[in-house]
């Protein structure tokens, strides 16, 4: 209905101001010239029919991943040798119970609370920080495919999803990770995709600090599980990837360790912005799409200026 904020309120109003918007269109070469500015970039429609397209300005808004690989793809930003690594995730674990009382989880949005004193303990520099999101996704369908697989039909079977339904509450606790060169993404020349372009290789494992944080996260979880007088149903097993994609191309002060200035401007190619979370050097412990739209923001004024 709107009432949120979305990119597509975004995409009405630039259509009103006059911009051209082309979909379908998949950015596969990028030009530069001698002084290393870019001169022009290539794209494929469907049916692989190329175009090139030349600006003033150029920005790769491609997220963390697609954006390091345009880069990858093209031998962009490659001085610092940080094209694609340090890649930071916020991994999560979670925790789902049956309360002893009704919940009504499903209704509402899809967060409604969040615990956040696990964010600045005074052990950080052992601990990460950790927020705990209280979920408030609509649960109806994995309980009937666990009813069902229990063989259960009829009323026992609208009874089960009718009681679950009214108990089941997800605990999500998403945790920092620190930036790490080994930890990024990389050209996988072995998968073409459908227009012959490379895909992606993932190396990610998680650290010491950020598993230094698995005894408090128990131990949290636990306590969740007595205040709600519940039953476990999903025990926290493993780190799951929270898709918060950081680091990829990250910011600093000096070409030799970094891709972009404090403005998103890339080092190596001065008419080159790069326009994502990727940018950034440290994950913290909640979301960075706030963060990323600032940085937009500030990214965008300096563009403005010199078009």
């Amino acid at each position: 209905m709107g009432a949120k904020h979305s990119g597509y309120h975004v995409v009405e109003k630039i259509r009103k101001l006059g911009v051209d918007l082309r979909s379908n269109a998949i950015v596969h070469k990028i030009e530069t010239g001698a002084d290393g500015q870019v001169t022009a970039l290539h794209y494929l429609s469907p049916n692989r029919s190329a175009t090139r397209l030349t600006a003033k300005v150029y920005v790769l808004a491609g997220h963390g991943f697609e954006t390091p690989k345009l880069m990858l793809m093209n031998n962009l930003g490659a001085r610092s040798g940080m094209v694609g690594r340090n890649l930071m995730v916020h991994p999560t674990i979670d925790m789902t119970l049956l309360s002893s009382e009704p919940l009504w989880a499903g209704r509402g949005q899809n967060i409604h609370g969040a615990i956040m004193q696990r964010r600045n303990q005074p052990d950080r520099t052992r601990i990460p920080s950790t927020r705990y999101d209280l979920l408030n996704n609509p649960p109806t369908v994995g309980i009937a495919e666990t009813a069902l697989s229990e063989r259960k039909i009829g009323a026992a079977l609208d009874d089960e999803i009718h009681d679950r339904s009214a108990r089941i509450f997800t605990f999500e606790a998403l945790t920092e990770d620190l930036p790490d060169k080994a930890n990024g993404i990389s050209l996988n020349p072995g998968f073409k995709d459908s227009l012959g372009l490379p895909g992606l290789r993932l190396d990610y494992r998680t650290s010491d600090y950020t598993n230094a944080n698995l005894p408090r996260l128990m131990d949290d979880f636990a306590n969740f599980l007595q205040a709600t007088n519940g039953t476990r149903i999903s025990a926290p097993t493993q780190w799951i990837c929270q898709q918060h994609i950081m680091g990829t191309v990250r910011m600093g002060t000096q070409a030799e360790d970094a891709v972009v200035d404090r403005d998103l401007r890339c080092f190596d190619h001065q008419n080159l912005f790069l326009v994502t979370t990727g940018v950034m050097p440290t994950a913290g412990g909640v979301n960075p799409t706030l963060t990323g739209m600032a940085l937009a923001i500030r990214a965008g004024k300096h563009i403005a200026k010199e078009v």
